[in-house]
């Protein structure tokens, strides 16, 4: 019979054998885990086995509910199709050019699993965040450094109202290159949140404060040293980006 189209090829099932002995009811290994018991085809002494009823699968070995009778080779396990082994990811091996643009939101990752060994140096940049993903449940505490934060990949929408809290930060970890001008705004930052030990010398320039973003409640008593704002920025920053009272520490 002709038809139109490419060369049919006949592709041979993968098989496995085993020998009964009428008392062994599980074997393997079998060259692959099947996805379940009707992914694979099973005869023993040429008698087709109804899946589920006559055998059940676990991994790579197959348990019949009747122990199969003694015979050489009598049970024959067909694989139907090609498929695959599920692979599984190590630790620390998913880098940020791995993940799509926007792929990871808040809703997929549970509460505090994000540790800093499982992150590597750089891998995190804008694109891979979704708006208002990253909330204070999602980090655990002193797990951002700064070699884990693209320059200026910051912005504010980003961030989730008041989710950023000092136990979150490691000291000295957040400097100028990190943030976008402008986006820090009041309701990213979390009541007394702001001390000293968070910032690095010079690190706060004017154009990374948006205009008033800064009240007096977002920073701890005495926490602010003049060597934290950088000496070209300091009347500037105190003119626009401050509202209430500043209280510098010695």
């Amino acid at each position: 019979m002709s038809y139109i189209g490419n060369q049919l090829t006949s592709v041979p099932h993968t098989i496995n054998t085993f020998s009964g002995d009428g008392s062994t009811t599980t074997f393997g290994d079998m060259v692959r885990a099947p996805a379940g018991v009707a992914a694979i085809a099973v005869f023993i002494s040429g008698q087709y086995q109804t899946p589920g009823i006559d055998y059940s699968v676990s991994g790579k070995t197959i348990t019949f509910t009747v122990a199969p009778a003694g015979g050489v080779n009598n049970i024959v396990v067909h694989h139907l199709g090609n498929g695959s082994e599920t692979l599984l990811l190590t630790d620390g091996s998913v880098t940020g050019n791995k993940i799509p643009n926007n792929a990871i939101r808040g809703n997929n990752i549970v509460a505090g699993q994000i540790t800093g060994n499982l992150i590597g140096t750089g891998a995190i940049t804008g694109n891979l965040i979704g708006s208002g993903a990253v909330s204070g449940n999602n980090i655990t505490a002193n797990v951002i450094r700064g070699n884990n934060i693209v320059a200026g990949t910051i912005t504010g929408n980003l961030i989730a109202d008041g989710a950023i809290s000092g136990n979150n930060i490691v000291a000295n970890a957040i400097r100028g290159n990190n943030i976008v001008a402008g986006t820090i705004t009041s309701n990213l930052i979390a009541v007394g949140a702001i001390t000293s030990n968070l910032i690095a010398t010079n690190a706060i320039t004017s154009n990374l404060i948006a205009v008033s973003a800064i009240t007096g409640n977002l920073i701890a008593a005495n926490s602010i040293s003049s060597n934290q704002f950088s000496s070209t920025s300091n009347s500037a920053i105190l003119r626009s980006s401050f509202v209430g009272t500043i209280i510098f520490g010695a």
